[in-house]
């Protein structure tokens, strides 16, 4: 078992959904990653993709050309970490809570038709 968390196999998962939640009647949370909630094409509900999220993290600047180049720079050496740099780069310069609004408006947009996130111009509508 190298690492911190064990892994255990398809044998366990199956025991623990079926015979070990029945037992102890625990809720069971499913947690899956970005490709789960996005859009299975453009124009329906969604969660944004990595692109899509840097908009909506580009939108809370429009007004402020220098925060917008600051950014731009932030992204652009960032190699392949754009979208953590955008999110670093908001909470450094909004703070958490505008953070968990943008995340919030990208989690709507799975949900929501007409969300905030449909107004956001990314060269395609992703509601």
């Amino acid at each position: 078992m190298p690492g911190p968390f064990p892994f255990h196999d398809e044998g366990a998962l199956l025991e623990r959904l079926s015979n070990g939640v029945r037992k102890y009647s625990r809720e069971v949370v499913f947690l899956v990653g970005a490709p789960m909630s996005s859009p299975i094409s453009p124009g329906k509900l969604g969660v944004p993709d990595v692109d899509g999220m840097i908009a909506l993290i580009k939108e809370e600047f429009k007004n402020d050309p220098l925060q917008q180049t600051a950014l731009e720079r932030a992204i652009e050496t960032s190699g392949d970490k754009k979208y953590q740099a955008a999110f670093v780069f908001l909470q450094g310069r909004r703070g958490q809570t505008v953070v968990n609004e943008i995340v919030r408006k990208a989690v709507l947009a799975a949900r929501k038709p007409g969300s905030a996130f449909s107004n956001v111009a990314i060269g395609r509508s992703w509601v």
